[in-house]
């Protein structure tokens, strides 16, 4: 217990110290909106303060001052709902500017330490190798830049894959557990940015196509025995 302790322990090391290298410590600061400048952070930040002047706190809120006369919404800003809706209803106490893209982003990295090393667990037993398969995940190219992409870091960071992998690996009878885990994925997806809804829904249908087919070879396997 005590060394596995210990190796999640320098994973999550892992994961602030990439997090710190890449990013940076600056965008921890809720109210240091200047590394929000340019790319598509852009539009992610904007999409935050608009929607969170909007009224109507128990849905997506329009946005209809934000260059255009037609209303759009909070996720068609890439600003995250996730955390959007929860924060405005925190608006009349946060300070102004706000913006949790910083820590939002420190989770993300975080996060894909931790299911990197869940994916490594799956093919050593050594520590190290497992150690070193979670620094490799921090600086794959296909985790998106942060500074430009702040809103949508997950959507093809390798961490979603692992939770589904996960999930496909479990035991075809246990359905009460897949059901929660595929409506928590999915919701969280949904909330997070339309891409990650995107993959994930393609491994949910690939998991019911192997549940599906296992429950035919088990029929086909009990009938030949009879």
């Amino acid at each position: 217990m005590g060394r596995g302790r210990s190796e999640m322990a320098a994973v999550l090391f892992l994961g602030l110290a990439a997090f710190l290298l890449v990013v940076g410590p600056a965008p921890l600061d809720p109210t240091n909106i200047a590394w929000l400048s340019h790319g598509d952070a852009v539009t992610n930040y904007l999409g935050w303060p608009f929607s969170g002047r909007a009224r109507g706190a128990g849905r997506p809120p329009p946005i209809r001052p934000m260059g255009s006369t037609i209303a759009g919404s909070v996720m068609m800003a890439d600003a995250n709902p996730l955390l959007a809706l929860p924060f405005k209803l925190l608006g009349p106490w946060l300070p102004t500017p706000f913006q949790y893209f910083g820590w939002w982003l420190l989770v993300c990295f975080l996060l894909q330490a931790l299911f990197a090393r869940a994916i490594a667990a799956r093919i050593t037993d050594h520590a190290e190798q497992r150690l070193a398969i979670a620094l490799l995940f921090l600086f794959a190219p296909c985790f998106p830049d942060p500074d430009r992409h702040p809103g949508r870091l997950p959507h093809d960071a390798v961490r979603a894959m692992a939770d589904i992998g996960r999930l496909v690996a479990l035991p075809v009878p246990d359905l009460p557990r897949r059901a929660i885990a595929w409506t928590v994925l999915v919701t969280v997806a949904l909330l997070t940015h339309p891409y990650l809804l995107v993959v994930v829904v393609g491994f949910w249908f690939a998991d019911m196509m192997r549940l599906l087919l296992a429950r035919r070879g088990a029929l086909a396997l009990s009938w030949l025995r009879r």
